[in-house]
């Protein structure tokens, strides 16, 4: 994950002087690169665990579909019946809501107060390897703070977002408002570092290989649904508000919406092995 990080950095340099040249041209270097991604994925093909299985080529696409989607259904009957799955699902799906809608928001407020596309991304760059930092350490991270750890990386998130947006509204010195703005994106970069690395390693707990799998999918299902609907709010209320505004906005209905599931998950995630129920289990 540390690897991705500063890959990401390098990208956001290189996006920040290409779009100088022309706006268009990082879009479109994005889209040749999805379409080649995109190509290449569809070459890949699991490997089973047995070598001496082979891959069942009589599998139609109909039929990998059914598959796809039989097992994801399996995934979410076991996580309904999960009070701990169910949690973390809701925070992961909130959490990388948030994040998705911050990469774009965050380089409207950059704008807003007059930063240039170049030094836009050697700041995202240099945050970009602050997520580094912070992923490699993720480990001390769940050792220091345990179960509050999810707590942590979401309340300074949301509550960051609400310092973006009043720094940039309030209208303070240039040279202050760069200072708490890089302050508030900091922490954004520092809480995103060691998420997907945790968020996996929590949902792992307590489930075999094959559910693991179906656990996966679903949450990545719930992911894209709530990314949606969460997207489309925001283009809805960037329509009359300012990106100062809408971040603020974003901040405080995050913050009141993590705090509410830190409620919901106290008595159901963080327990001791033995305080949780057979349905948190999948032998």
């Amino acid at each position: 994950m540390a690897g991705y990080y500063f890959l990401d950095a390098i990208t956001a340099v290189i996006a920040g002087f290409i779009y100088t040249i022309n706006p268009y041209l990082p879009l479109t270097i994005c889209l040749l690169i999805t379409m080649i991604s995109t190509f290449l994925v569809t070459k890949l093909y699991e490997i089973p665990i047995n070598s001496d299985i082979q891959k069942d080529d009589s599998l139609t696409v109909n039929k990998e579909l059914k598959l796809y989607f039989k097992k994801t259904i399996s995934g979410f009957k076991f996580i309904l019946k999960s009070p701990r799955l169910r949690s973390l699902i809701l925070f992961s799906g909130l959490f990388v809501s948030i994040l998705s809608i911050m990469n774009t928001l965050r380089t409207g407020l950059l704008n807003d107060v007059n930063i240039s596309p170049e030094a836009t991304g050697t700041i995202l760059a240099l945050m970009g390897i602050i997520s580094c930092y912070s992923a490699s350490r993720a480990l001390s991270i769940h050792n220091k703070y345990r179960n509050r750890t999810l707590a942590h990386l979401g309340l300074s998130h949301s509550i960051s977002l609400i310092v973006c947006g009043a720094v940039v509204l309030l209208n303070f010195p240039k040279f202050l408002t760069y200072y708490l703005l890089l302050i508030a994106i900091s922490i954004q970069y520092i809480s995103k570092g060691p998420y997907y690395a945790l968020i996996k390693q929590y949902l792992n707990s307590f489930c075999n290989s094959d559910m693991r799998l179906k656990i996966y999918s679903a949450n990545a299902l719930i992911e894209s649904i709530l990314r949606t609907v969460i997207s489309f709010f925001c283009s809805f209320i960037l329509t009359f508000l300012t990106n100062a505004e809408a971040t603020l906005v974003l901040g405080i209905l995050s913050t009141i919406t993590t705090l509410l599931l830190l409620s919901y998950m106290s008595t159901r995630v963080g327990l001791k092995p033995e305080e949780y129920t057979e349905k948190d289990i999948a032998l």
